[in-house]
């Protein structure tokens, strides 16, 4: 089922750089396709085989499944706010490809035009100007925010749980995921 599901996600993933018309609950179930029941099912699987009860197997699927999601969305947004130097790609890769990015689908909600989005030879300009457009709509700063959201949830879903190092662990790991850089 895992495997279904990631493969679906990256399909959908792929086929909305072909539409005009992603809607966020769209974006949000091919995240959790694509990535979250990755995050998830590697959580309840470590959970089960180290022996874990019923409540604990599923706070750490929901865990990952939150924090899975955070993740994502974070990423998207690191593509358009970290420098070139550091992401060691170049900045706004994701628009030039065309993805329907949360970002990108906000944007678009809000009326933005964005000019290089999925035009393959964009030049730096061309992105630039489309990195203030998503900057100057509150895009970006709209997907910090559901990330965050998401990263918060994912560490409510461990309350659960006895308070131990593992648990701290994983509390750090998804703080992690919105203070990366790249």
């Amino acid at each position: 089922k895992t495997c279904t599901d990631i493969c679906e996600g990256q399909w959908m993933d792929m086929n909305f750089a072909t539409r005009k018309d992603v809607k966020e609950e769209e974006y949000m179930r091919m995240v959790e396709k694509k990535t979250a029941v990755l995050f998830a099912a590697s959580m309840k699987i470590g959970a089960t085989l180290s022996g874990a009860n019923n409540d604990a197997a599923r706070a750490l699927w929901d865990f990952g499944r939150m924090t899975g999601i955070g993740f994502q969305i974070y990423d998207d947004v690191i593509d358009l706010i970290t420098p070139e130097e550091i992401l060691g790609k170049a900045q706004g890769g994701d628009i030039i490809e065309g993805k329907r990015t949360l970002i990108v689908i906000h944007a678009l909600s809000k009326g933005a035009t964005i000019d290089a989005l999925g035009k393959s030879n964009a030049t730096r300009s061309e992105v630039s100007a489309a990195l203030t457009t998503l900057r100057d709509s509150g895009s970006i700063d709209y997907a910090k925010n559901k990330a965050v959201g998401f990263i918060d949830e994912g560490k409510a879903a461990l309350k659960v749980l006895p308070d131990s190092e593992a648990k701290n662990i994983l509390i750090g790991l998804a703080d992690y995921m919105i203070a990366r850089k790249y």
